[in-house]
């Protein structure tokens, strides 16, 4: 699923400190509490790394081992792989924009090197966020317009939707690449790359339409769906979800199906999203409390990265089937060593 407003923040411009100087000073008074920050940073960008891969290939096997590819899980297969992009980048570009060139190379990154650090990671938040939005457009489809379901999941169909939300994160960054020294600097004291104040570009229309707006229809349409399938016609209970009387049952099992995979993905967004709104609101919220505390921030990004935990852990303790898949994988792995 994937990607963090919270760091993209406005900060002032002040070119006449001595940023070196600044640097070692940060280092020195918060020296201990940068270490641990940066040791979580890696534990959790590598377990973040290891589940995401783990899911990855269990997906995939899955979708191998079918003579019948579904559409749905292809999408889901390319939100995945956008999730596992961003935990790998994610973790390294912090600790990389925290400590690797005002320490090792004792200067900050130039707007140029901003530039061309953020403007990807920003289009690969975007395709994330719009891609688990197409995904649950795919799930809304499939519940409540079922007799449609097949044309929506044609080959040409599903190409489409995984190109969509490229195409909207690209549009919605490629704007930031026009003359970086007016849209990002890194600034004292933890030298990040972030807008600058003002930047050339609105960054409210970035944060709502690559952001807010496809958090919220992937909130509206999953609460639909459920709604759909535990609130409509009058139906016979059968299993997990409500089925209409002497049904046909293939229509049930993936009717079924259909259900449970909606339920996963709505689990993971909302919990996703509870890590993911926990930065913005406090900083929203109580500003002077979170500037008062010099690493919170830093802090409340693992929170970000925690959150690419959510998904693989929802698919391997909510549905059997794919933990059969794991176990599976890790029978042939240990056969082969």
């Amino acid at each position: 699923m994937a990607s963090n407003v919270s760091h993209i923040t406005v900060t002032p411009t002040n070119r006449s400190v001595n940023l070196t100087a600044l640097f070692a000073e940060a280092w020195r008074d918060f020296g201990s509490q940068l270490f641990a920050w940066m040791v979580c940073t890696i534990v959790v960008w590598l377990i973040g790394v290891l589940l995401n891969f783990t899911l990855l290939c269990t997906l995939l096997r899955e979708l191998l081992s079918r003579s019948k590819h579904s559409g749905s899980r292809v999408l889901i297969l390319h939100q995945i792989c956008l999730d596992f992009l961003q935990v790998c980048a994610e973790p390294a570009v912090d600790i990389f924009t925290t400590y690797y060139l005002p320490a090792v190379r004792l200067r900050p990154f130039s707007p140029t090197e901003c530039g061309l650090i953020r403007v990807p990671f920003m289009w690969l938040e975007c395709a994330s966020h719009w891609s688990s939005c197409v995904t649950a457009i795919n799930r809304f489809v499939a519940v409540c317009f079922p007799m449609r379901y097949k044309q929506f999941c044609s080959p040409n169909c599903v190409t489409i939707l995984m190109a969509l939300p490229w195409l909207i994160g690209g549009l919605l960054s490629i704007p930031y690449l026009d003359h970086f020294s007016g849209n990002f600097s890194a600034e004292p004291k933890w030298f990040r790359c972030s807008f600058t104040d003002p930047t050339r570009f609105s960054v409210s229309a970035f944060l709502y339409f690559g952001f807010i707006m496809p958090m919220l229809m992937v909130t509206v349409l999953y609460t639909v769906t459920c709604l759909k399938m535990t609130l409509g016609q009058p139906r016979t209970r059968y299993g997990d979800v409500r089925v209409p009387e002497n049904p046909d049952q293939g229509a049930v099992r993936r009717l079924r199906k259909r259900f449970k995979i909606a339920k996963l993905l709505f689990v993971s967004a909302v919990c996703y999203y509870v890590l993911y709104l926990m930065n913005p609101v406090l900083t929203w919220l109580a500003p002077q409390l979170l500037n008062s505390l010099p690493l919170s921030r830093m802090w409340l990004r693992q929170l970000y990265n925690v959150g690419f935990f959510v998904t693989p852990l929802v698919f391997f303790t909510m549905n059997p089937m794919y933990r059969t898949y794991l176990q599976q994988m890790f029978k042939k792995v240990s056969a082969l060593s």
